[in-house]
């Protein structure tokens, strides 16, 4: 008989997760209302209430899509700074949240406030070390502060050029941080204290798998579609997909298969437990380990069937995202809705150009990102309240 982990009391999940989420919608509300404010925008680069909020949700959602409406070198020092700022608080949150949900899973006795205080040494070290190795000649402070801090939060808002993909910045910082946010806090303590959890090391090994696989295809779809891509852009783009977003490797001069396959690269996300969005590698292992017992006859894991309904809530979404895309854009294509409605609803920022949305599309990719940020910790949370013996948590 599998041993079953101690489930926590119904309340005890919904309260603090009621108020995670309530901070989530307060900061993009909060967030969008400053930004409407005239001083928050140089002179004749106001925002309307659809781009003011578009900005908010893309920042507090750590998603980070460029824009040629909503530029941090179009805002006043208030509009970038409140920015950062979002983004600061976004990131502590979002590790806080799923760290208390991985610590559940993994049998530790942290609290809640001790991951944000943890959360909280983590960005701020980033923030000061990270802005340090990332500034470029011209980069300004907050130039540097937010590449850094974006990064760990698996975020493309990024206000200064971006590396390349043979850049040493690239390999030694941006993709270690953007892997170092997709595993989590949790694991973050667990290696300063010298420790790895079963959990851990299951997570680890699944994000090193993840990479490699799609390495793997990324490559192979190249030499199919007769323009091999180079090793190191490769290795970029299995990273980037999932899900920094930064445009390391130029989308649009990919081959269009290549192109294709960031879509469901972009659709399954990172690891479970960080700052990673999607549908995450979790999911797609629960749900095929729930293979065999159903042929065997047997009664898959509770756990197995959040994880199916977390998969069609997500496709739904993506679907209906993709035709508010092209029922409100005229200018969307039938090949770039697809490639935005995943990026948006994986909060990975990654587009072949920089979004020029201006109407009600914004308020498509807004809602998705909310949807991609808040869904999966519901998920997350919900699934660890059902775990049993050796399962995975979902979301």
């Amino acid at each position: 008989m599998p041993t079953t982990l101690a489930r926590p009391a119904d309340a005890e999940v919904r309260s603090p997760l009621a108020w995670l989420i309530t901070a989530y919608v307060a900061m993009i509300f909060i967030g969008s209302g400053v930004l409407l404010a005239p001083w928050a925008m140089r002179p004749g680069n106001g925002l309307s209430a659809g781009r003011a909020f578009f900005a908010a949700a893309n920042a507090v959602c750590l998603t980070g899509f460029p824009s040629t409406s909503v530029r941090p070198i179009d805002m006043a020092p208030l509009g970038q700074w409140t920015l950062l700022v979002l983004t600061l608080l976004a990131l502590i949150l979002t590790l806080s949240a799923t760290g208390k949900a991985i610590a559940r899973a993994s049998r530790y006795d942290l609290s809640l406030r001790s991951l944000f205080v943890a959360s909280t040494l983590v960005a701020l070290l980033t923030g000061l070390v990270g802005s340090m190795l990332l500034a470029g000649p011209a980069d300004s402070l907050f130039d540097s502060t937010l590449n850094a801090l974006a990064t760990l939060g698996n975020s493309a808002l990024h206000s200064a050029s971006t590396p390349g993909a043979t850049d040493w910045r690239t390999h030694a910082v941006l993709l270690p941080l953007s892997l170092l946010g997709s595993i989590g806090i949790v694991a973050m303590v667990d290696l300063s204290h010298g420790r790895v959890s079963k959990l851990t090391r299951r997570m680890v090994t699944l994000v090193a798998g993840g990479y490699l696989v799609s390495l793997g295809l990324l490559l192979l779809a190249g030499w199919l579609a007769g323009s091999p891509i180079r090793v190191e852009a490769a290795s970029v783009l299995a990273i980037d997909t999932r899900t920094l977003g930064l445009s390391i490797v130029e989308v649009r001069q990919l081959p269009r298969a290549v192109q294709w396959l960031l879509v469901p690269l972009m659709m399954v996300g990172g690891a479970t437990g960080g700052t990673a969005g999607g549908l995450k590698l979790t999911t797609l292992v629960v749900l095929l380990g729930a293979i065999r017992p159903i042929f065997a006859g047997k009664t898959p894991a509770r756990v197995a069937g959040i994880a199916g309904l977390w998969l069609v809530a997500y496709l739904l979404l993506f679907m209906g995202i993709t035709f508010w895309l092209l029922a409100s854009e005229t200018e969307v294509t039938a090949d770039q809705a697809p490639f935005l409605a995943a990026s948006a609803l994986s909060c990975v920022g990654l587009a072949r150009d920089a979004i020029s949305i201006t109407g009600n599309g914004l308020y498509a990719l807004s809602a998705a990102m909310i949807a991609g940020r808040i869904l999966p910790l519901i998920v997350l949370w919900w699934s660890v309240k059902e775990l049993t013996g050796e399962d995975l948590p979902t979301g």
